[in-house]
């Protein structure tokens, strides 16, 4: 075989693809996300097997590997969902083997075909597999993978508007790469129909021009393969079906009436922020929304709208303003000579990133920032200059 440069960048992809698959199923926690993203990968290495080994002369060498069950792309779909669930919600859909059946049906069909004379696969490819099984396959391929897609997208969305509502450290839980897998696994998705689509519509693609084709999945496998195992210790807050909705039992829980007048939440959440700030509530690190409902004697689904309705933000923010605020104070006092970050862990933050960014979001300004413009104006303040602004931000800071 001759490894030309075709082939040895298909080589490197689907070597990176088989050594993160390998490493993700080592990793303890996330196992079964995990696992379902090693099988992702492998499932494009995969893919990348043909292209390689045809560019390689490995056809012309070894004929009898013609319509070995290198293809997987009905298992594309199902894993992808299967491990973007797992992993926001903890769970995969019921009868979830169900969703594996077309690609067990794939691998058994190219598996039987594989162990037959090589004659009778020259045959058999030319005269019926070519022209009705790969147009028929590719086209469920690419719609299952769309479908999928689609149903992966919409719990992302969902989890990206639950994780603020119902912890107090959202900003621990980076979802960027998350976003970014969705949104090159569905450009990975169009670009294969394309190429597909001009090769069946309009003229056969040759075999070097679907190597761009190959190349792209090579790229998708070493790009998804490094941010899920940079991701692959991250656990993260699991959004179950009985938290996102807002069940008729936890309402019902509540021994207020169902349908309150707007003025009473403003009410409601000015007695639990006294609780939340006389009991220091908020220093728990690992502070959620059921958590506190449970300190307040209350139920999920009234903390949560008097904390919407009464103070008009999330649960992340409301309760990381109790601890920037914390902050401020203890950086207000002239004894305070500890660091800032060591001063944010002390008030309930769990890393420097939650911190900054829920500080410059609250209060306008980086907490360094923000000293040094408390130190100027207290300066100032002493030396009879700008007392009068100096008292304003003492009183904001306050």
């Amino acid at each position: 075989m001759d490894l030309g440069w075709r082939s040895t960048i298909l080589l490197l992809g689907a070597v990176q693809g088989v050594t993160v698959a390998m490493l993700l199923l080592t990793r303890r926690r996330n196992r079964v996300a995990n696992r379902c993203l090693a099988a992702l990968l492998f499932a494009f290495t995969l893919a990348l097997i043909p292209s390689l080994i045809g560019f390689a002369g490995a056809y012309k060498k070894f004929p009898w590997l013609t319509l070995a069950p290198w293809d997987w792309s009905l298992g594309f779909g199902p894993l992808l969902y299967f491990y973007v669930r797992r992993l926001l919600t903890g769970e995969l859909p019921s009868r979830w083997p169900l969703h594996l059946l077309p690609l067990l049906v794939q691998v058994v069909y190219y598996t039987v075909l594989f162990a037959q004379p090589l004659d009778w696969k020259y045959e058999y490819q030319n005269r019926f597999h070519a022209p009705w099984i790969v147009p028929a396959e590719t086209g469920l391929a690419v719609v299952s993978a769309l479908l999928y897609w689609v149903a992966a997208a919409r719990i992302f969305r969902a989890y990206r508007e639950w994780v603020p509502q119902r912890v107090s450290d959202s900003e621990d839980y980076n979802l960027t790469w998350v976003r970014n897998f969705l949104v090159g696994l569905v450009g990975g998705i169009l670009v294969w129909m394309a190429f597909e689509g001009v090769s069946q519509w309009i003229t056969p693609l040759s075999y070097e021009h679907m190597y761009w084709l190959y190349l792209m999945v090579a790229v998708l496998t070493y790009s998804f393969g490094i941010s899920g195992y940079r991701h692959a210790e991250l656990k993260y807050p699991e959004m179950t079906r009985e938290s996102l909705a807002l069940t008729s039992e936890s309402v019902a829980a509540d021994p207020a009436p169902v349908v309150a007048r707007g003025p009473d939440w403003p009410q409601r959440l000015a007695g639990f922020s006294e609780n939340l700030r006389s009991d220091e509530l908020y220093l728990n690190l690992d502070l959620t929304l059921d958590g506190l409902a449970r300190e307040l004697a209350t139920n999920s689904w009234t903390l949560s709208r008097s904390i919407n309705e009464g103070a008009g933000e999330n649960f992340n923010d409301y309760v990381n303003r109790f601890r920037v605020e914390r902050v401020q104070k203890r950086l207000l006092d002239p004894k305070e000579t500890r660091s800032i970050l060591e001063v944010a862990l002390d008030c309930g933050f769990k890393s420097k990133t939650s911190f900054n960014r829920s500080f410059k979001k609250l209060v306008g300004a980086t907490p360094s920032a923000w000293r040094r413009e408390y130190q100027i104006l207290n300066a100032d303040s002493k030396s009879g200059i700008r007392g009068d602004v100096a008292s304003g931000d003492s009183d904001l800071a306050g």
